[in-house]
């Protein structure tokens, strides 16, 4: 864990501060009751593996794990009625003697009954996943499979906007559409408003015959 420091603080910006870091054990960790529990490799015989297990595994119930390196099927085990398999995790493992993956790991080796020392020499040579594994009943897919429903198609639809790269011509259903309008000329806009000028024309020459008479 990494706090902040409250006995000093730096004049130079309010940001920046010393930092702590104090060792919390973690989460379901059980002690070792004597270090002469664990026993160092020795030889080329003897490698150490490291194996990763749910919180809810009490270890002490286990005498030992099956492992499978065939590679034809995951080993499994039993305990407190639920089922666990055990798998390789290669993603870990770089390469033979050693590899820069298993070398982020410091293996604490004991110096005497009661301290731990990091041991460069020891090297993690394999890891191991272990999961619980739950059995999936079968299931009735035929009865419950829902039948699909077609949506009613209704008709007398004309499709009148196309995707891009097509036209009416590449659709029956809209070869029948509606001619397109006539494009508007200027030549119609100039005739227009000459029949609009004549009929001005000739509406001021009733009015002017009626002030007459």
């Amino acid at each position: 864990m990494v706090s902040m420091s409250n006995e000093y603080v730096s004049d130079s910006s309010d940001s920046e501060r010393e930092v702590e870091e104090r060792f919390e054990v973690p989460a379901g960790f059980k002690q070792c009751k004597h270090l002469k529990d664990f026993k160092k490799p020795k030889g080329s015989k003897q490698e150490l593996w490291l194996m990763k297990l749910p919180s809810s595994v009490d270890i002490g119930k286990l005498k030992k794990i099956p492992v499978d390196f065939a590679g034809d099927a995951p080993a499994s085990f039993s305990v407190d009625g639920k089922k666990y398999v055990v798998r390789e995790d290669l993603s870990q493992e770089d390469g033979p003697g050693g590899s820069a993956k298993a070398s982020r790991f410091a293996v604490l080796a004991p110096r005497s009954k009661d301290v731990l020392k990091a041991d460069a020499k020891l090297q993690i040579a394999k890891f191991f996943n272990v999961s619980e594994s739950v059995e999936i009943p079968a299931i009735d897919y035929d009865r419950v499979r829902q039948p699909r429903k077609d949506v009613t198609k209704v008709t007398g639809l004309k499709t009148r906007h196309f995707a891009t790269g097509y036209d009416a011509e590449d659709f029956a259903d809209a070869a029948a559409a509606e001619p397109p309008k006539k494009k508007h000329r200027k030549s119609d806009d100039k005739k227009e408003k000459k029949e609009k000028k004549d009929k001005e024309k000739k509406k001021e020459k009733k009015e002017k015959r009626k002030h007459k008479d």
